[in-house]
């Protein structure tokens, strides 16, 4: 298998699509066929990863500040993870050639985006609207920009290009993720969070902070559905410590409409997350056993 660099994003714009054709002549980049929409109404999960969810639940009713977690993961970062974190990586994640990724810059800028999201959640009314999440797009510094045209996600060596979700049926997508979180067709909590989250970055509707907002929209599913504003999940500098995971697994979403991966990624991640925020106290063993995200 061929190692393919982190993705890029291209956009159709006349001078950007000149480049992409520039280089593809040079490189002879390999066009695939275009991603589609994840399918709507979504399967429910499985019944081993229905309690899972129930049990991550109650872990983030007891969690820590997010002050503390996020400190708690910058000292993670400074020795090798332990072996339990290893298992949020994807069997195919030493096929990716990520950059170095500062865990650092990674916390500073989940700080960055956590004090983002408080200032807006501030302002969200009892019902969440499309206007919301185009404010929240543009207070991330993003723009609040929806894209037109065609966009390409772009190996680093220009290898391989991948034409992304059609550009008007990804603002369609967006402007039913509101009723979608109001109603619970997509469940409630830590479920629903994890499938707005695939739901934004699969459409990838904005211009940029498409990442952003779908982590912004997780957070807020959390704390719609009762649990406490301390219990944010920082899910920027977890999937820059293992490299590959997150990424891999939408894909598999997106290609293949296979969410079990997706979802057990999740919990992992929270139980191990809340085992940080409460200073190094174990996660229940049983579910160490169940749960293989590979």
């Amino acid at each position: 298998m061929t190692a393919l660099g982190s993705p890029i994003i291209v956009e159709d714009t006349a001078m950007n699509m000149v480049s992409l054709s520039a280089r593809a002549a040079s490189s002879s980049t390999v066009f695939l066929p275009a991603w589609e929409l994840v399918p709507l109404p979504v399967d429910p999960p499985s019944p081993l990863v229905e309690d899972d969810i129930r049990h991550c639940e109650d872990l983030l009713r007891n969690m820590c500040s997010r002050e503390f977690v996020l400190n708690r993961l910058g000292e993670l970062s400074q020795a090798p993870l332990p072996e339990i974190w290893g298992r949020l990586k994807h069997r195919l994640s030493d096929y990716i050639q990520s950059p170095g990724v500062s865990i650092k810059d990674a916390v500073d800028q989940e700080d960055r985006e956590a004090a983002i999201y408080r200032q807006w959640l501030a302002t969200v009314p009892s019902r969440l609207e499309f206007r919301d999440i185009q404010k929240l797009n543009s207070l991330s510094g993003a723009g609040g920009k929806l894209r037109e045209g065609s966009t390409y996600l772009v190996s680093q060596d220009m290898s391989v290009a991948i034409p992304m979700v059609n550009w008007a049926a990804a603002r369609e997508r967006l402007t039913e993720v509101p009723g979608l979180i109001e109603t619970g067709a997509l469940g409630r909590g830590l479920l629903a969070a994890i499938r707005v989250l695939a739901l934004v970055v699969n459409a990838h509707a904005f211009t940029d902070g498409n990442g952003r907002l779908g982590r912004f929209l997780f957070n807020f599913c959390l704390h719609r559905s009762g649990l406490p504003p301390r219990a944010y999940v920082p899910l920027k500098v977890v999937a820059a410590l293992c490299s590959g995971g997150f990424e891999i697994r939408l894909r598999e979403v997106s290609v293949f409409n296979r969410w079990d991966g997706f979802l057990e990624y999740h919990c992992l991640l929270v139980r191990l997350v809340c085992e940080l925020a409460t200073e190094g106290h174990q996660v229940d063993g049983s579910m160490r056993e169940q749960t293989d995200v590979q």
